[in-house]
């Protein structure tokens, strides 16, 4: 049995398919074919129904600015 504990959702649902449906079998969860399970399509620790995110240029270049003034931001900050 397993005895890592999770930290996410998705960690969890990886670590119930790795110690309960494959038996520890590192491998076999990857390859997984049992569809009639619910959280099959998560077992890889990421949510396939997720979409991706599209941004138009000006909100790349607002994002890009906004992360640019962070940095700038720490590391103009002195250290004690």
């Amino acid at each position: 049995m397993i005895k890592e504990q999770a930290t996410s959702v998705l960690k969890a649902i990886k670590l119930h398919c790795r110690s309960n449906c494959c038996c520890d079998d590192m491998d076999h969860w990857k390859t997984c074919e049992n569809s009639d399970c619910q959280l099959h399509p998560f077992r890889m620790g990421k949510n396939p129904f997720r979409k991706k995110r599209t941004m138009t240029d000006e909100q790349r270049q607002a994002t890009a600015d906004r992360l640019k003034k962070a940095r700038d931001a720490r590391t103009q900050t002195p250290t004690t």
